[in-house]
């Protein structure tokens, strides 16, 4: 039953990505074209306006959908599964969190910085493989804990370092002083 509750949940998550995925497909050819002619402030302001725009929509539906659940359950599968009143919140945070995150990953693709989008990809897949070995493994947390293992990578790759390698690369955030060394 633990698996047939995080599959509907993925399931849900999935609807909810759609809504934003529409967003992100029309700014690919915008974020390349302003960057080939530097406007990196266009691409800046691109990148938080869709950001926060997903960001919302997301955070809406998600609040929307977990206070009507069991009503959408009961329409969707003609019952409402126990368990998924558990995992269904911990879903709806990493689908929010990473879901906005794709205006991201088309702002670092437009601007040609794929070997980062790729390293950090890896790197959050690898995080978020070993936590859920932690949280499974060694802490018993079953689902959730393979759950929280996604929410923490997500925080830490779409929340905290994608930002901040966007906006530093499109200026916003002034790079580190150079350190000068004498002769």
């Amino acid at each position: 039953t633990t698996i047939a509750d995080y599959s509907t949940a993925l399931m849900m998550d999935a609807a909810l990505l759609l809504l934003v995925a529409g967003i992100s497909a029309p700014l690919l050819p915008r974020v390349t074209s302003a960057h080939l002619s530097g406007q990196l402030a266009v691409i800046r302001r691109y990148y938080l306006r869709a950001s926060v725009a997903s960001f919302a929509i997301l955070l809406s539906a998600s609040l929307a959908l977990w206070a009507a659940w069991p009503i959408v359950m009961r329409l969707w599968i003609d019952s409402v599964p126990p368990g998924l009143s558990i995992i269904l919140p911990l879903v709806l945070i990493h689908t929010t969190i990473g879901g906005a995150s794709g205006i991201g990953r088309v702002v670092l693709i437009g601007m040609g910085k794929i070997r980062a989008w790729t390293i950090s990809s890896l790197a959050g897949g690898l995080l978020n493989v070993a936590l859920a070995l932690l949280f499974t493994l060694v802490f018993h947390l079953g689902i959730r804990g393979i759950i929280f293992a996604t929410i923490i990578s997500v925080t830490i790759r779409c929340l905290i370092w994608m930002p901040w390698y966007i906006l530093h690369h499109t200026g916003k955030i002034a790079s580190l002083p150079k350190v000068v060394t004498p002769n």
